[in-house]
């Protein structure tokens, strides 16, 4: 091989392996595009059970100011409360 061959040659690796990382570097931002958009699902999820269980909560306490709480709404509001503390901590 000639010195003008060997560096055509080189070149070509050279090329070959710039593509490569470039290849790389494009399937990473599709993974992070793919998990950020999963994580935001997931935090719209989060968001609306924690809604929901602020409203449970009110509308417990709300029959609570009225009169004696059962010992089942007792334990719902607990059991609400926990869960929202959870999800709460949680982000």
């Amino acid at each position: 091989m000639t010195k003008k061959e060997i560096e055509k040659d080189d070149n070509y690796w050279k090329g070959y392996i710039q593509k490569q990382k470039e290849a790389e570097e494009i399937c990473k931002m599709c993974k992070y595009r793919k998990r950020y958009k999963e994580l935001t699902k997931k935090e719209e999820i989060l968001n609306k059970v924690k809604d929901k269980l602020k409203e449970e909560i009110k509308e417990i306490k709300k029959i609570g100011s009225n009169g004696i709480i059962s010992l089942g709404l007792q334990h719902k509001l607990a059991l609400a409360q926990e869960i929202l503390n959870i999800i709460e901590g949680e982000k």
